[in-house]
């Protein structure tokens, strides 16, 4: 009793909690009604593309998706030395939320690059690391393996410069005075999300959007997946940015949520 159309948008929404009534128009032009209960809203968000720290200039400099990548595949090598930059493209005056996931990502793939490559040193220059919940027991092992986490300051970016055959990262530490420099074989951009292109939908359906972009929710706290309206409910990154786990639990609670409306 499960229907997917492929290739297919909302074009129209209209009635009411227990009885909506949507358009959707196909690839090919054909327009389908549909009835239905409840509508869960899962249209995602997209994954910063940055700019800065010569992104698409220089092919030594990647994000932590595209490292991700390679350590699945094997194909890191035996670099000397990597470097991580977090807060790449968010915690700024265009994206100035935290994206709760790329402080995890970022260690997470240290840890791995260590287990593959023991003798790669591995420095991540951060503004504060965020590895809420049980997930602080990574941020151990990783210093534990060897990981150097490094601070900086958010008015004081890090500076890259190629060097020869490597990059030069250039920063400003916060306790030790002057600039601290490394020479290194990777650097590796941590980036977060931003929401899609979310005001027509969310205008053909009467819902909020946060300052960010995103959908706004009932109540954080207390109805985090209903949307303003009965009925609708919002789930995974078309909210907010969130760890796959998060994301899981999410779509769970709006399947009941809606479960509850059409028994």
């Amino acid at each position: 009793k499960i229907k997917i159309h492929l290739n297919t948008e909302l074009i129209g929404a209209g009635g009411h909690v227990g009885h909506f009534k949507s358009q959707v128009k196909s690839a090919d032009g054909t327009i389908t009604n549909i009835e239905h209960g409840a509508l869960i809203i899962a249209t995602g968000a997209r994954e910063y593309q940055p700019t800065e720290y010569l992104y698409g200039k220089d092919k030594n400099v990647i994000t932590q998706h595209e490292l991700q990548q390679k350590l699945s595949e094997n194909k890191l090598g035996k670099p000397s030395a990597v470097v991580m930059i977090q807060c790449v493209g968010s915690r700024n005056a265009a994206h100035p939320y935290c994206n709760r996931v790329c402080c995890s990502e970022a260690i997470t793939n240290a840890i791995k690059i260590k287990e593959q490559s023991p003798e790669t040193q591995v420095f991540v220059l951060n503004r504060d690391i965020m590895t809420y919940g049980f997930k602080e027991q990574y941020y151990t092992k990783a210093r534990e393996l060897g990981v150097l986490f490094q601070r900086y300051e958010a008015e004081k970016e890090p500076q890259v410069n190629t060097a020869g055959n490597g990059l030069t990262v250039t920063w400003n530490d916060p306790v030790i005075p002057g600039k601290l420099e490394i020479t290194t074989d990777l650097l590796v951009l941590s980036t977060g999300y931003v929401a899609n292109e979310n005001k027509p939908l969310a205008e053909m359906l009467n819902l909020d959007l946060t300052s960010d972009g995103f959908y706004k929710e009932m109540d954080t706290k207390f109805r985090p997946v209903d949307a303003i309206l009965d009925g609708i409910f919002i789930t995974g990154l078309a909210n907010a940015p969130r760890n796959l786990l998060e994301k899981v639990i999410e779509a769970q609670a709006a399947a009941q949520r809606a479960a509850n409306i059409l028994s």
